[in-house]
């Protein structure tokens, strides 16, 4: 068996999926990988097999020793997310062939392991001062089941993410005013250039009938 490096170690009892939950979790984290994989005999549940693996560089142990224990809610692996992207590659990931969306931010697992996907943001959120900004934060991420950063930073923000916003869409609007401008002033160029070559165009036509016209007198 691989020597123990970490000095904690979660360890998850599975009735026999132990090897491929950790099949799972490495298929989906960074940094990860299968470090060994035992077989105990003679053991009170009988053959058990001990599995030791990697998430993030993060040691993990797991065996499949029977049904005598069941995961809950009261432990569950929290993964920081820098962006909504990762929020919804992980979300995915780990709610597929029968996991369970539960709510802000928690999830469970096909083998019934919860997880919480958070966004790094949310910790600075939640060490605010100010008590209405940590009540906003608190009823929007209630209401979510898989976690919105756009929606938590409007919240976290308050009035003053609104009126950022509406600064940012006057300004987006005058941009587009000012390039609306800038091609009419284009096409209005154009269209006088135009005007004018036909203009002399036309005035040289003319005079040359003119001139024509006199010699044939």
């Amino acid at each position: 068996m691989a020597t123990i490096e970490s000095k904690i170690v979660p360890h998850l009892w599975f009735d026999k999926e132990a090897r491929e939950a950790a099949e799972f979790y490495t298929s989906i984290f960074d940094d990860s990988k299968i470090k060994s994989i035992v077989t105990l005999e003679g053991t009170p549940s009988g053959s058990v097999e001990v599995v030791i693996f990697e998430l993030f560089g993060q040691e993990f142990q797991a065996i499949s020793a029977g049904p005598f224990f069941k995961f809950n809610e009261s432990i569950s692996f929290m993964v920081k997310c820098n962006t909504q992207d990762e929020i919804d590659d992980y979300w995915e990931k780990l709610t597929a062939d029968g996991g369970q969306e539960v709510e802000c931010g928690w999830l469970k697992d096909k083998f019934g392991l919860s997880w919480q996907i958070v966004p790094e943001i949310m910790n600075k959120m939640m060490q605010s001062k100010n008590p209405e900004v940590l009540s906003r934060v608190t009823q929007a991420f209630l209401k979510m089941k898989k976690i919105d950063i756009a929606e938590l930073q409007k919240a976290y923000e308050g009035n003053q993410g609104r009126f950022n916003m509406l600064c940012a869409e006057y300004r987006r609007l005058s941009m587009t005013g000012n390039r609306i401008k800038t091609i009419a002033c284009r096409i209005t160029n154009v269209a006088r250039a135009v005007v004018r070559f036909f203009y002399a165009d036309a005035v040289a036509y003319i005079s040359a009938r003119h001139s024509a016209s006199a010699r044939h007198r």
